[in-house]
């Protein structure tokens, strides 16, 4: 065996296709295999809790795992909050106020019944949100990016958009809500060091995960951004990239 105690694995397009919650058995059994082994295995995801909960069920994760691209952490079989860095109800109204005329759909996640984006009705955000999320036209990127710097104590990156051909997602968390700070919360919870933890990724999201990880592992399908700060790369999602790393770099 390895010296990795803990994992620190994104879910879309790492153990599961992008925006399915589709997990091959090869994957579902090194996870079964790591916990087995008293290995820890967490997901680190942008998305929030009620998106990720079936794919994490699929999976066999139950634990403790860091939602909202790093600004909660919640138990994965029960939901329970445990650490939050939300935006504050006023920067979250500046933001969705801001986007919405870029917007073609805002997602800003306050705790609700029901995961619903509204769109043009900044009035609903009464609370702190986790983040804000925007599908918006590549072009219109710079613009938005130079107003955002203007805000101070946020940070944003830029996602596939799996639900409106033709645009990009842009998240916006609070600057100390990235993967990297919701990992750092996380290690007080499960009481493993940076040096014995992996971290696996595919996306520019995953940069931030990469510097909390003694050895970084990007996907076949990562970012060239993450590629050059990864220590192996392995092969894709499609092929069980995951499984393979497990095999090579945590059950060997």
């Amino acid at each position: 065996m390895s010296d990795i105690k803990l994992v620190l694995a994104d879910m879309d397009g790492t153990m599961m296709s992008y925006g399915s919650h589709e997990v091959s058995q090869r994957v579902r059994d090194a996870i079964k295999a790591a916990e087995k082994a008293g290995v820890t295995v967490v997901a680190v995801t942008g998305r929030p809790y009620e998106m990720a909960q079936e794919g994490l069920m699929t999976l066999g994760i139950s634990g403790p795992c860091v939602f909202d691209n790093g600004a909660t952490i919640r138990q994965a079989e029960t939901g329970k909050l445990l650490w939050n860095n939300w935006l504050d109800v006023e920067v979250a109204r500046q933001l969705v106020a801001f986007l919405t005329p870029y917007s073609s759909w805002i997602d800003y996640a306050i705790e609700q019944d029901e995961h619903e984006p509204r769109l043009n009705e900044v009035d609903f955000v009464e609370t702190p949100a986790p983040y804000v999320f925007a599908y918006i036209r590549p072009e219109d990127h710079p613009t938005i990016v130079d107003y955002l710097a203007g805000i101070p104590d946020i940070s944003h990156y830029v996602a596939p958009a799996i639900r409106a051909e033709g645009r990009v997602g842009i998240q916006i968390n609070h600057a100390r809500a990235d993967k990297f700070h919701g990992v750092e919360a996380l290690r007080q919870l499960v009481d493993v060091s940076k040096e014995y933890s992996m971290a696996i990724g595919d996306g520019d999201n995953d940069v931030a995960l990469f510097r909390n990880a003694g050895l970084r592992i990007a996907m076949g399908n990562a970012t060239d951004g993450l590629r050059q700060v990864a220590d192996h790369i392995v092969e894709t999602v499609d092929d069980d990239g995951f499984a393979i790393a497990m095999d090579k770099f945590v059950l060997s």
